[in-house]
């Protein structure tokens, strides 16, 4: 297989192939992995460390949540909700959610943990 059609096949340019070849970098898109996993290939999925791995929304909450115990987050998006509930739930922080009007309201207590609840 030449390397032009290796690059087709998994849907990324031969500079992009080259690039990771030479730097030995890990590759960041899922459907190129999994292509490259479909041909064979073993390959590990680039994962971030650190503040990089959450979103910039996420991190900041993260730090209003260890500066303040108890507190609430406002969310004007669903999407936004589901990932403080997701990282609520990866902390096994206690918390409710209601809807008003525009935004919902998560409130939140890290001095009780949901198992406790």
């Amino acid at each position: 297989m030449t390397q032009t059609e290796f690059a087709r096949q998994i849907g990324v340019t031969i500079v992009t192939v080259n690039k990771h070849l030479k730097l030995g970098t890990k590759f960041r898109d899922k459907k190129t992995v999994s292509k490259m996993r479909a041909l064979g290939i073993d390959v590990e999925l680039y994962q971030a460390i650190g503040k990089q791995a959450l979103s910039e929304f996420i991190y900041q909450e993260k730090l209003h949540i260890e500066e303040h115990p108890i507190g609430e987050i406002y969310c004007y998006s669903l999407e936004r909700v589901n990932e403080v509930t997701q990282y609520l739930n990866r902390r096994k922080i206690s918390y409710y959610m209601r809807s008003t009007n525009d935004y919902w309201i998560v409130k939140y207590d890290t001095t009780l943990r949901s198992d406790e609840a």
